[in-house]
């Protein structure tokens, strides 16, 4: 049997990440307009964050800037 405690820290393993920038912050930062292009930059930069690799929006856009570049 499960204790309350271990279910609170099973849930919040569980719960998403809070987002840290948006389509919106992408469009206003980069000057893009909408397209698939932002939904592959969020999809990687909301990886990236779930690998514990970034956590704040200067390293997103510096990820953001670099798959723009490509």
């Amino acid at each position: 049997m499960l204790e309350l405690v271990d279910v609170y820290f099973q849930e919040k393993k569980n719960k998403p990440l809070p987002k840290i920038i948006n389509g919106y912050d992408l469009m206003c930062r980069f000057g893009l307009k909408s397209s698939p292009l932002i939904g592959d930059i969020l999809k990687v930069v909301s990886e990236e964050q779930a690998l514990g690799r970034i956590s704040t929006k200067t390293e997103s856009y510096k990820l953001a800037r670099k798959i723009i570049a490509k």
